[in-house]
């Protein structure tokens, strides 16, 4: 089975700041959408990596999981 997981990196004072989403989503669709839906409009980059700014991005991430 295969979840799709998102990664908000922001640039602060002391270096990146990295926040992993509590949510899995099922499809990578589904996870770009909701990408899609945060705040400061972020831009397709690639299928899995958006910009929001040079200093802000969401990653998604690939996850298998084995039963």
């Amino acid at each position: 089975m295969r979840v799709y997981i998102v990664e908000y990196q922001a640039m602060r004072a002391g270096g990146w700041a990295h926040k992993i989403s509590q949510e899995g989503y099922p499809t990578l669709e589904a996870a770009q959408k909701y990408v899609e839906t945060r705040p400061g409009n972020p831009q397709c980059v690639l299928p899995m990596y958006y910009e929001v700014r040079e200093y802000e991005r969401y990653l998604i991430h690939d996850i298998l999981v084995r039963e």
